[in-house]
């Protein structure tokens, strides 16, 4: 799917999966069409698959008009470890918002 949301480069490694539940503002969900959403996360499924983990800050930048894309990772390696399994279906999610929603 052509889209203009491009990834940006890793600031930090990290040990982050963004394998829980992804979870949007109002604003992507009202703004973004479901390809778009699903091209996002994709695209950083294959960060984390390539380098064994990611920073928990993603970002996604639009080549037209600037406008960036956050996508945070509340739980990485660490916190997973010796936490319940109830702690971990609680917490472990991601969120994706516009830059001016954080």
């Amino acid at each position: 799917m052509p889209t203009n949301w491009v990834l940006q480069p890793q600031e930090q490694p990290g040990t982050y999966r963004f394998d829980g539940n992804p979870y949007m503002t109002r604003g992507i969900h009202e703004e973004l069409s479901p390809e778009e959403i699903d091209f996002l996360i994709s695209q950083i499924h294959e960060r984390v698959k390539s380098g064994n983990g990611a920073d928990y800050l993603q970002v996604f930048v639009h080549s037209v008009s600037g406008r960036r894309i956050f996508v945070i990772d509340n739980l990485n390696d660490s916190s997973k470890t010796n936490a319940s399994p109830g702690f971990i279906n609680a917490n472990n999610y991601f969120t994706i918002m516009f830059a001016e929603e954080y």
